[in-house]
């Protein structure tokens, strides 16, 4: 995004306008205190749709009508006001050349363009590029209040005054743990690494992934489902054949599953029969009473089976306590022994000492085999006990079979007619067709299931396409390498040398590797000038990157520095002198006075490294980052050719930044 800011003023209660006029590169805005310095940022800062109005209370408020910002785009203007504690915004665009020939006055500021502060973030953020209206990753979750606006940008813009050389924060508005997490979900957005198709494929890879879960999970209750209703037709299959002597119809449970649209109107139009001198109903309980004394029999098998190989665990596991509690000799220490009488010596000790050794390692083999014996039992103990649950479950549905059977036998001796009893048997059965029939068949599943597998597959390669690992990876190595070449010229202290900055695009998080690794993160980083270098070196690397990305990337190339050498001349309320004295701004400190040549020197060194960056960059990249200096520091010896005064832009040591006729 090739944009800076062009104007930035007051137009005060008597239509008279303050402005200063900023140009590509460095510009400075030096002076004493209390002349509207850190009100300039300010302004800006709420001109770009701040909901805080935190313009210095002073003269300026008292006295501004409208604030306003220029921003110059390549080919337009676009001019931004606010009126003091407002909730609403000025925004209009005018042509390239209209502030060649016509100043900012209150009659550009018409009522008809100022608009809600929503709206407004809305079409200032359109001018930069930020159009996406939906950034979430699921298709469930409609609460887009996570929306990228102009505001996040804010966050690689502004330095303020209480931040510069902060050791805790290192971004402007990170103080909220929302909006840090905003920040850094955007920054792929503001990179142009991402886009809105990139969210919407997003969520429908959600979606198709959630279809595919439920798809899963719902396979195996309808498989477990349809066994079960075909055991329960079979089971009235069987009971219909041993009340009336003979088949419903000549078809097997398995046919009227495959076929059950067929089946169902099939045994509609079938006729109940009865074949009173059937045997069928004395053979379908003999044969279940055998089939239940089979399962009985190897029921009683594997309970036996069960208990022993608890007792083998119950021994094992004291065998393994009495293991660990003996005590292992750690070593063993021998020495020929004489017989105190012939003074031979004897090999008793050794051959002792032999079996010690042979005891000892035995006992070793013992503790190293007791874990996998252990858990061999208790994996043999899962299988049985799953073969009993099995076994159990077969004889409730053989007692329920002959319960069902039995039961209609005796429905026969309350005078019940058997035809009645056939009816209700035939009409469970159509009922369970007709379930059979609503419910989903495993290969239609599988088939669903396969279909949304490739759906994710296809849409993960979609999104595999943006290669958005790669290129944040890409994009933090280049962070990182801009931010040390920038780095190894500033003034760090000796502990820190070389300085080996490192910075994460997941966290936001910045720190100093050493040679062995360690990580000393910024609040650990000693002084306060290293904590302003540390600042620095990251935000000009920020500013290489959009200049790098200028086509993609939404973030204009500014950085505003507010009162950045205050580390090195910490007492600047004290600054009302006509001209710049570093030894009034450092107080009563004696080693600070004694080193103030010293001081001024990494001042200098500091304004130096950041026209020769903006000079770099213009000469790689064809456009010049914009970095707004606000501070006390005044005539410094820049490396030459250069001059300090050709950077800057408002010296206020004898009037402000803005001076009001008949002021009250």
């Amino acid at each position: 995004m090739n944009c800076h800011v062009k104007k930035i003023g007051v137009i005060d209660n008597y239509g008279d306008n303050h402005i200063v006029n900023f140009k590509e590169g460095v510009n400075v805005i030096t002076g004493k205190s209390s002349t509207g310095k850190s009100a300039i940022i300010e302004i800006f800062d709420y001109c770009f749709g701040s909901s805080d109005f935190t313009i210095p209370d002073g003269v300026i408020t008292k006295n501004a009508k409208i604030y306003f910002v220029l921003l110059k785009f390549e080919n337009s203007n676009l001019l931004l006001g606010r009126k003091g504690n407002d909730t609403k915004a000025f925004i209009k665009e005018f042509g390239n050349d209209y502030f060649k020939d016509n100043e900012v006055t209150e009659v550009l500021f018409n009522k008809q363009n100022f608009i809600t502060l929503s709206n407004f973030k809305k079409e200032l953020g359109s001018y930069f590029g930020i159009t996406i209206t939906d950034t979430h990753v699921s298709s469930f979750y409609s609460n887009n209040n996570s929306l990228p606006t102009i505001r996040s940008v804010m966050s690689y813009l502004l330095q303020h005054q209480n931040l510069i050389a902060n050791k805790h924060a290192i971004f402007y508005r990170f103080d909220e743990k929302e909006k840090r997490e905003h920040t850094i979900e955007h920054f792929k957005i503001f990179l142009g690494l991402v886009d809105q198709e990139y969210f919407l494929t997003f969520q429908k890879l959600d979606k198709y992934k959630l279809e595919l879960k439920k798809l899963e999970q719902e396979a195996p209750k309808v498989s477990s489902l349809i066994n079960n209703i075909k055991l329960k037709i079979q089971m009235l299959l069987d009971e219909y054949e041993a009340i009336s002597g003979c088949k419903l119809e000549n078809i097997s449970v398995d046919k009227l599953y495959y076929n059950s649209e067929e089946s169902l109107k099939l045994i509609q139009n079938s006729y109940v029969k009865v074949n009173s001198g059937s045997d069928r109903n004395n053979y379908h309980i003999e044969l279940l009473e055998k089939k239940r004394n089979d399962n009985i029999f190897i029921l009683r098998k594997e309970e036996k089976k069960y208990r022993e190989l608890r007792s083998s665990i119950s021994a094992m596991n004291i065998y393994s306590d009495m293991l660990n509690k003996t005590d292992v000799p750690l070593e063993v220490k021998e020495h020929i022994t004489k017989c105190p009488l012939c003074n031979l010596e004897s090999d008793t000790i050794e051959n002792e000492a032999d079996k010690l050794f042979d005891a000892i390692s035995w006992l070793n083999d013992e503790l190293d085999k007791t874990p996998y014996v252990q858990r061999s039992y208790l994996s043999k103990q899962n299988k049985i006990k799953d073969c009993i649950d099995k076994i159990k479950n077969e004889l409730s549905e053989i007692d329920k079979k002959i319960e069902s059977i039995e039961k209609s036998n005796k429905e026969l001796k309350k005078r019940n007619s058997i035809n009645e009893q056939l009816i209700k048997i035939k009409l469970k059965i159509e009922a369970y067709l007709e379930n059979i029939i609503e419910i989903k068949k495993p290969s239609e599943l599988t088939s669903e299931i396969n279909k949304f597998k490739k759906k994710v597959a296809i849409t993960q390669q979609e999104l595999d396409k943006y290669k958005l690992e790669g290129k944040i990876k890409d994009i933090e190595d280049y962070i990182n390498r801009v931010m040390n070449y920038i780095a190894k010229d500033l003034d760090f202290e000796k502990s820190y040398q070389p300085i080996n900055l490192k910075f994460s695009l997941k966290t936001f998080d910045i720190w100093h590797e050493k040679e062995d690794g360690k990580k000393v993160y910024l609040r650990s980083m000693g002084s306060g000038a290293n904590w302003l270098y540390t600042h620095l070196s990251l935000f000009l690397s920020f500013q290489s990157l959009f200049c790098k990305e200028e086509k993609t990337c939404v973030i204009p190339p500014i950085l505003f520095l507010d009162q950045p050498t205050q580390v090195y001349f910490p007492n600047v309320t004290s600054d009302y002198n006509k001209e710049f004295n570093p030894s009034d701004l450092i107080g009563n400190n004696e080693e600070k006075i004694s080193k103030v040549d010293d001081d001024i020197k990494s001042v200098e060194n500091f304004f130096n490294q950041i026209i020769f960056f903006c000079e770099k960059i213009n000469n790689k990249y064809a456009i010049k980052p914009q970095i707004i200096i606000i501070d006390h520091a005044d005539n410094l010896n820049l490396e030459s050719p250069r001059e300090f005064n050709s950077y800057v832009i408002e010296r206020w040591r004898e009037n402000g930044f803005i001076n009001i006729k008949n002021i009250n």
